[in-house]
């Protein structure tokens, strides 16, 4: 534990406040190819070709260092932008180039298109993840004849995908409309970790192109809150994503020193770049929209990972930090579709997030406002379909048979290529493994059966498959727990019956005079009460003596006796049996004092009657006491006073019994029904 706490300020001291999370590996910069459809079904959907507008945006948000192309294709492929570094000049001649596409192609020519613009398709890896982001407004129809087209689109899937895939590119499509080959556009997607994104009005554009630039850029902002915004100290530059007002609409921006910032919103959305801003509280324009933001460069910066752009239903997302100084301020929020699924604070190094649980398009936040500033960042994620779990039953018979069935949902997914392990647990912990059999409808089909013992079964499957363009798949889905409900309802039955026993039990005792409080209480209260009706009796029987000494004034021969009563008590008896209760004793008087075995004074302790035994022999020495007349003597008798060398044990006698006494005096008159009179 100790060091751990060393590492952890050690670490905490060498990486820098303005960190707030590093990621594990760096990002790579983007390489991007833009690839537009061009052909007539494209200006159908978009009358107003709404779509270049988003484009627009993605190149606005590309960051500076990053490289890009754009292709355009129908039939024939165009190299409308070169594929360069991005900067200010590339941006400005790339938005000027998407304003001359004319949609007017017949034809849509995918597979020529995705050859273009993998150009260095076979070239070593030079820093830059190649990506790939294909519009596409229908099916490839290059031929005239179906079957052309078919064997064009299987060409592309077996040979030109895997080739892709193994060269590392990542490819995004976007569907303008519902006639695209959106099975071919999804397959292209999922097949290489990318997005695969559909659009069908200006809104649903926008969001696709705010998805995408995220995407590339991983760009910190600062959350807007009633249309204003905190910059701190150590923001450097914020670009302003203003989305809402119609076009043409006035719009300003207030600093903190009052200085205005005005322009004409373009179209549905304003980009607007502030360097050095001054820190304080900035007033925005109203009425914006949630998709608004504001970008900053700044530190710290929030930069995680280990997470993936894609996952298949039912996995975990796992985020990652070099720096677990931090992690306690981050809160991870998932999203979708403006609804806040889960919120979730990261608090170790790798922090495992809840599992999806239904396919499609996310947005995974991570978050951390402290006193002096405010940050969140954005990793959209998809989540494709992968395997359906079902668990049905069946009689047989006399037996109960549970039907876990696998039903694959990826329609690229090789049914016999792939297999499926089951491991099964029982209650008692014992383990089998299976090889789960596939059935008729190319399903996989696992059968268990409740044997009468166990309570529940613990299903673990663990699936690894391969899909037609070659991707691997090894995957373990939440596992799966089946209650045995019979089993569970006779434990249950043995349960209670274990209880009306017991409750009987106590019952019977309760009969039989036992009170229903705890064991140990009850010999802790027989305790003290024997301790006490033992010690007022030896103290009575020893004021007795006395007493009988003064009246016979023969001490001698009563004291012999009273020593006869006394070593016959004190002769060993077997334990007796506790008595339910200290019956109450009869008044003693002086012809009382020979038969004191008869005082109840029934004990386990040895040495008190050795003791009493003791002060006999010291009684014996008072025979000249004895002799006096009686005005000379107390009422009490006055036990001797020791001499110097001797013992002093006989007077701690003495002090236990008028303790004995006090404590018997403080205590209640009735506990628990026994009266303290003896």
């Amino acid at each position: 534990m100790i060091k751990n706490r060393i590492i952890f300020i050690f670490l905490f001291l060498l990486f820098s406040p303005t960190l707030l999370m590093a990621g594990v590996a760096e990002r790579k910069p983007i390489d991007l190819r833009i690839l537009v459809d061009i052909s007539q079904q494209s200006k159908t959907a978009f009358p107003e070709l709404e779509f270049i507008n988003a484009l627009q945006l993605l190149v606005d948000r590309l960051p500076d260092g990053s490289r890009a192309g754009i292709w355009s294709y129908g039939k024939y492929v165009n190299h409308l932008v070169k594929h360069q570094t991005v900067n200010d000049t590339w941006r400005a001649n790339a938005k000027t180039q998407l304003q001359t596409i004319k949609p007017v192609a017949l034809h849509r020519n995918i597979q020529a298109v995705m050859r273009k613009a993998s150009f260095d398709l076979t070239r070593a890896d030079d820093g830059y993840q190649r990506v790939i982001l294909l519009l596409s407004a229908g099916a490839i129809n290059l031929y005239s004849g179906a079957d052309a087209n078919a064997l064009e689109r299987h060409e592309l899937l077996r040979e030109k995908l895997p080739e892709l895939r193994q060269a590392g590119y990542v490819i995004h499509t976007l569907a303008l409309t519902a006639q695209a080959d959106k099975e071919l556009l999804t397959t292209l997607a999922k097949e290489t970790s990318g997005f695969s994104l559909t659009a069908d009005d200006q809104q649903s554009l926008l969001q696709a192109a705010l998805v995408l630039s995220q995407k590339f850029s991983m760009q910190n902002y600062i959350p807007i809150e009633n249309n204003q915004v905190v910059i701190d100290s150590g923001v450097t530059r914020f670009t302003g994503l203003f989305v809402g007002p119609t076009e043409n609409q006035k719009q300003f921006v207030q600093s903190p020193d009052g200085k205005v910032f005005e322009w004409l919103a373009d179209d549905n959305y304003t980009l607007k770049h502030f360097d050095t801003p001054v820190p304080g509280l900035w007033q925005l324009p109203a009425g914006l929209s949630s998709l608004s933001r504001i970008y900053v460069d700044a530190a710290p910066q929030i930069e995680a990972s280990g997470l993936q752009a894609t996952y298949v239903v039912g996995e975990r997302p796992q985020v990652s930090s070099a720096n677990p100084g931090t992690l306690h301020a981050v809160i991870a929020s998932l999203h979708q579709q403006s609804r806040e699924i889960y919120r979730q604070p990261l608090e170790q190094p790798e922090t495992r997030l809840q599992s999806f649980t239904a396919l499609g398009h996310y947005q995974l936040t991570l978050a951390q406002k402290t006193l002096d500033h405010h940050r969140a960042v954005d990793y959209p994620i998809q989540v494709y379909p992968l395997l359906s779990l079902a668990v049905s039953t069946e009689q047989v018979d006399s037996q109960k048979r549970y039907l876990i069935t696998v039903t694959p949902k990826d329609n690229d997914i090789q049914i016999y290529k792939s297999r499926l392990i089951a491991t099964i647990t029982d209650s008692s912990d014992k383990q089998q493994f299976r090889t789960v059999s596939q059935n008729n409808q190319q399903q996989w089909q696992l059968t268990l059966v409740d044997d009468g013992l166990s309570t529940e079964f613990r299903v673990e499957l663990e699936f690894t498959g391969i899909t037609k363009s070659g991707r691997e798949i090894n995957f373990k889905p939440k596992p799966i727990l089946i209650e045995l409900r019979e089993a569970i309802a006779l434990v249950q039955q043995n349960l209670e019956s274990e209880a009306a026993d017991e409750q009987s039990l106590t019952s019977d005792n309760e009969t039989l005079g036992q009170n229903s409080a705890d064991p140990e209480d009850i010999r802790e209260t027989g305790s003290v009460w024997w301790l006490v009706i033992m010690s007022v009796s030896l103290a009575g029987g020893l004021g007795l003596l006395a007493f009988y000494f003064w009246q016979n004034k023969k001490p001698t021969k009563k004291l012999e006796e009273g020593k006869e009563a006394t070593e016959a008590v004190a002769e060993p008896e077997p334990e007796p049996e506790p008595e339910p209760e200290p019956e109450p004793e009869p008044e003693l008087g002086i012809e009382t004092v020979e038969s004191a075995g008869q005082l109840g004074i029934e004990m386990e302790l040895d040495d008190i009657f050795a003791e009493e035994t003791e002060l006999a022999d010291e009684w014996r020495q008072l025979d000249v006491q004895a002799t006096l007349p009686p005005e000379a003597i107390s009422e009490e008798p006055e036990l001797p006073v020791a001499d110097e060398g001797e013992e002093e044990e006989d007077f701690h006698i003495e002090i236990a019994f008028d303790e004995l006494e006090e404590e018997f005096d403080e205590l209640p008159d009735d506990t628990e029904g026994n009266d303290k009179t003896v």
